[in-house]
């Protein structure tokens, strides 16, 4: 019975292995797009944690010993989370959703100095997901900035678009395009897509 779904559901979660999952400015709000998805990568069989910030994300690619472990940053957690594989923490996969690839037009932005400058070297990078809404509409995210970071991923990054346009906040914020607002499965699917 229950016990052993549990068990099955326990041992799936195992193989599966651990998502670290990087949220955005905001850290671990329940509005967050990773946060509001998280039972998803559960259900998907994988074991999640959430780390807010570049040494959270670091430490719990530490803390797993055994086993495959992701990483998945949203917006200002994508650069966390380039900030801790140039810091030396290793992933299996990676993937990086609204994220600013390049050094945003806003100094106090709340997203450091973008996911290429932090990594600086693409060698660093495991295999990457791209995960990006076609009607981004935030000044430090441009859509404009997923094709300049594939091509210095040099192979290492595929990118997976997602087109919405349901908005009801400003356009950095969770209840828009850029926080995938009313497209939580298709943007859910896509990022476990490059998980699996």
């Amino acid at each position: 019975g229950c016990a052993v779904l549990a068990q099955a559901t326990a041992s799936l979660a195992q193989s599966r292995g651990v998502v670290v999952l990087v949220p955005g400015a905001g850290g671990a709000r329940p509005n967050d797009f990773l946060v509001r998805n998280q039972a998803a990568y559960r259900a998907a069989g994988f074991q999640t944690v959430i780390a807010v910030g570049a040494s959270e994300a670091a430490r719990a690619a530490q803390s797993q010993h055994s086993g495959k472990i992701y990483a998945v940053g949203m917006s200002a957690g994508a650069t966390h989370l380039a900030q801790a594989i140039a810091a030396g923490a290793r992933f299996d996969r990676v993937v990086f959703v609204s994220a600013a690839y390049v050094q945003p037009l806003r100094r106090q932005s709340g997203v450091g100095a973008g996911v290429m400058v932090s990594l600086g070297d693409p060698a660093l990078l495991p295999p990457t997901g791209v995960v990006h809404n076609s009607n981004d509409a935030c000044v430090l995210t441009p859509p404009g900035g997923v094709g300049m970071f594939v091509d210095w991923a040099r192979g290492r990054a595929k990118a997976q678009w997602v087109a919405s346009t349901a908005t009801q906040s400003e356009p950095c914020h969770a209840r828009s395009p850029h926080g995938y607002f009313e497209a939580d499965d298709a943007a859910t699917r896509a990022v476990l897509g490059f998980l699996r």
